[in-house]
C-alpha cells in the first residue's frame, strides 16, 4: 500500500522511537460504523462513525493521544457536537474495550444492557478517563455530554468495524497530527461531521489514488456506509490493504433496538416513516430512481460485507470471486464478439464453465466459513431445543419473589418474550454495581424466599455469584440471541460459551 511522504526528519523520530520501545511493525486503521438510533436515527437512518487505531492509545486524557504499550489494544476517536456543556472540545479518544464494553478487558463484557448499569459505567470511567479534561458543575456529579456516548456503545446499538492495515509510522502521523491541532468543536451535520472526520485521518496515512469516501451514494455528503463501501471496494482491487470486518451485535436489554444504516436516498425507500409520501409526484420518481440505484447498480450492504471479510479465509475466497466475475464478463463479452464460430469460440466456452464451476465452489467454500464464524441455521435449531427442554425445568418460584411472575413465567414460551420479560424485571428490581476488585459489573436481585443475593454479569464471573440469579440471566441473553435474526445475535463461539455457562448453572441451581 503506498502512503503518503514524510518529512525526513519525522522519520527518524519515528525510526528512534521504535528501536526505544516494543512496538508492533504493523498496526490497524478502521472505521465504526454504528447503527443509527433514536428519533434522528429514525428518519436520517445514517448512523454513526468513529475511528479505530490499533497501536494508539490515550496519553492520559481522551483529547491527547499516543503510541500505545505492549498489551494495551488501541482506541477509538469519536466525533460529536461538543462532548460537555462545560468543555468545548472536538474529538475525544477511548479504549477500544471501554468504548464497546465499558471495560478494560473482554472478559467483563457485559451480557445484559440496562440505563441503571449504563449510569453505573458512567461513574466508573469518568475518573479514569474523562476526569482530567471534563468539569462537573455539581461536585460529585458526572457532567451531562456526548462523552458518554463513547462508552459501552454496544448497549445501544450494533456497530461494524471495517479495518485495513498500518504501520506505526503512520500511527505516528496521527498522533503528531491530532496532538498539534486545537481540539475545539467544529461540527456541521453536512460538511463537518464524523464520516468527514474519520475520512481525514484516513488521508493521513493513505496515498491521494487510496483515499476512501463516497459523496455520491451520500447525496454529497459523506456517511457512515459510504466510508464502509469505499473500503470494500478498495480492498477488493488492492489485497494487501488486508481488510477485516468485525460485527458487534446489540446487547440484549431494555435499550431500543438499533436500526440498519441507510445511505440517505437509500432511506427514502427503505424507511416506513417516509411511506406516505409515495403518494406525492416528484418523491415517488426520485425515491424510485434511489431504488433502482442501491438495488441494481451500486448495492451494497453492511451485513453481506461483514460475512465477506468476516475471516482471511473468507477475504482469500471473496478476493478471488471478485477476480472470477471480472473474467467472466470478459470472457462473455469476447464469446458475444467470436459469434458462435471457430475453435475460438469453443476454447472460450469451456474457460467459462471453468469459471462459472469455481465460482460456485467458492459460494460453497464462503458459505461454510461464514456458519463456522457465525453459526448455521441448523445448529442454532439445536440449542433451540435444548434449551427449551431446559428453560422448561426451571423452578421461577425460587428466583423470582412475585407470584404473578412466576406464573407468567412458567407459562411463556421461549420464543425471544421471554428475554423482554426477564430483563424488564432485571432492570426494574436490580441493583446494578461495578465490583471493586476488579471482577466487573454485578447485580443484586431479590430471590424467592425473600432473601438479596448477587451475580457477575459477565460470562467470567456469572457462576461466581448465586446460581439461580445466573439462570435468570443466562436465560434472558440466550432466549434473545436464539430468536434473533443472523445479523442481530452472537457469533458461534460466542453463543456455545453462554449456552455451556447456561447449563453449568441449570445444574447448580438444581
Amino acid at each position: 500500500m503506498s502512503r503518503a511522504q514524510s518529512h525526513p526528519s519525522k522519520v527518524f523520530l519515528v525510526v528512534g522511537f521504535l528501536l526505544a520501545t516494543a512496538i508492533p511493525s504493523r498496526a490497524d486503521i478502521g472505521v465504526v460504523v454504528l447503527e443509527p438510533i433514536g428519533p434522528l436515527g429514525f428518519f436520517t437512518r445514517v448512523g454513526h462513525a468513529s475511528t479505530y487505531l490499533s497501536n494508539i492509545c490515550p496519553d492520559g486524557s481522551p483529547i491527547r493521544m499516543r503510541l500505545c504499550h505492549p498489551g494495551e489494544r488501541g482506541g477509538v476517536v469519536s466525533k460529536y457536537t461538543p462532548f460537555s456543556a462545560n468543555a468545548d472540545y472536538d474529538w475525544a479518544i477511548v479504549p477500544l474495550e471501554e468504548y464497546l464494553h465499558g471495560f478494560g478487558s473482554p472478559e467483563l463484557e457485559p451480557m445484559i444492557a440496562t440505563p441503571k448499569l449504563q449510569s453505573a459505567i458512567e461513574r466508573h470511567n469518568f475518573d479514569r478517563f474523562f476526569s482530567r479534561a471534563l468539569t462537573s458543575a455539581t461536585l460529585g456529579e458526572v457532567p451531562d455530554g456526548e462523552w458518554k456516548s463513547t462508552l459501552a456503545t454496544r448497549f445501544d446499538r450494533g456497530l461494524y468495524i471495517y479495518s485495513v492495515r498500518t504501520t506505526v509510522a503512520d500511527d505516528a502521523t496521527i498522533v503528531a497530527a491530532f496532538n498539534a491541532a486545537p481540539n475545539k468543536s467544529q461540527f456541521n451535520f453536512f460538511y463537518r461531521n464524523c464520516s468527514n472526520q474519520a475520512k481525514e485521518i484516513f488521508d493521513l496515512v493513505l496515498s491521494p489514488t487510496e483515499a476512501i469516501g463516497d459523496r455520491t451514494s451520500g447525496v454529497t455528503m459523506e456517511t457512515p456506509k459510504g466510508l464502509a463501501k469505499s473500503i470494500v471496494a478498495r480492498a477488493l482491487e488492492h489485497p494487501e490493504f488486508h481488510l477485516q470486518v468485525r460485527r458487534y451485535a446489540q446487547l440484549p436489554g431494555t435499550f431500543s433496538r438499533s436500526r440498519d444504516a441507510l445511505f440517505p436516498m437509500e432511506n427514502a425507500y427503505k424507511n416506513i416513516g417516509f411511506a406516505p409520501y409515495w403518494l406525492f409526484g416528484g418523491f415517488r420518481e426520485v425515491a424510485l430512481a434511489a431504488m433502482f440505484y442501491h438495488e441494481v447498480l451500486s448495492p451494497f450492504d453492511l451485513f453481506e460485507s461483514s460475512k465477506d471479510f468476516i475471516s482471511p479465509r473468507a477475504a482469500q475466497l471473496t478476493q478471488e470471486q471478485h477476480r472470477l466475475r471480472r473474467q467472466q464478463d470478459e470472457i462473455g463479452r469476447a464469446l458475444a464478439a467470436a459469434r458462435n464460430s471457430g475453435p475460438r469460440w469453443w476454447e472460450l466456452s469451456e474457460l467459462y464453465v471453468r469459471v462459472l464451476r469455481r465460482l460456485g465452489e467458492i459460494k460453497e467454500q464462503k458459505q461454510a466459513e461464514v456458519n463456522e464464524v457465525t453459526g448455521s441455521k441448523a445448529h442454532v435449531r439445536e440449542l433451540d431445543q435444548e434449551f427449551q427442554t431446559l428453560i422448561r425445568a426451571v423452578d421461577w418460584k425460587c428466583i423470582v419473589p412475585d407470584e404473578t411472575l412466576v406464573r407468567q413465567l412458567t407459562q411463556q414460551e421461549p420464543s425471544g418474550n421471554l428475554s423482554e420479560t426477564l430483563l424488564h424485571y432485571v432492570d426494574a428490581k436490580g441493583e446494578f454495581y461495578i465490583d471493586g476488585t476488579g471482577r466487573g459489573p454485578w447485580i443484586r436481585l431479590p430471590l424467592g424466599g425473600g432473601e438479596m443475593d448477587s451475580t457477575g454479569l459477565s460470562a467470567s464471573h456469572v457462576l461466581t455469584g448465586n446460581p439461580r440469579l445466573a439462570v435468570l440471566v443466562l436465560a434472558a441473553v440466550l432466549d434473545y440471541n436464539l430468536h434473533e435474526s443472523d445479523a442481530r445475535r452472537e457469533g458461534r463461539e460466542r453463543l456455545d460459551d453462554l449456552f455451556t455457562l447456561f447449563r453449568q448453572a441449570s445444574g447448580a441451581a438444581r
